[in-house]
């Protein structure tokens, strides 16, 4: 098991804020916060209409989640990038208004 930094950003019409974690390999529990003032996504864009989820892990590959902490309901996913990889329409996701019990999540693993 290691320990890697992962940093997220999250975005839509309304704006956007960062996000950031260590992430533990082998585990969905690895729930990013706001760099500003950790809080979980629910409560940093509380409402907020989102169509950008860029996640970047510095070692080996990760996949993210938005999942409801209450109903435990998958709300998006999708995989991170290795930074300085990042595709041009990379982040991309069908527009979603955050709720207040939503978390981002990721789940890795060192290669």
């Amino acid at each position: 098991m290691t320990t890697q930094a992962i940093t997220a950003t999250v975005w839509g019409n309304g704006g956007g804020r960062s996000y950031s974690d260590t992430a533990t390999d082998d585990t969905f529990n690895n729930q990013l916060t706001t760099v500003t003032g950790s809080a979980q996504l629910g409560f940093g864009q509380t409402g907020q209409l989102i169509d950008h989820v860029l996640v970047e892990y510095t070692a080996g590959g990760a996949a993210w989640r938005i999942i409801n902490r209450v109903t435990q309901q998958v709300q998006r996913v999708g995989f991170a990038f290795f930074p300085g990889s990042i595709p041009a329409q990379a982040g991309a996701i069908p527009p979603y208004v955050v709720g207040q019990d939503d978390v981002l999540e990721v789940y890795s693993q060192v290669a």
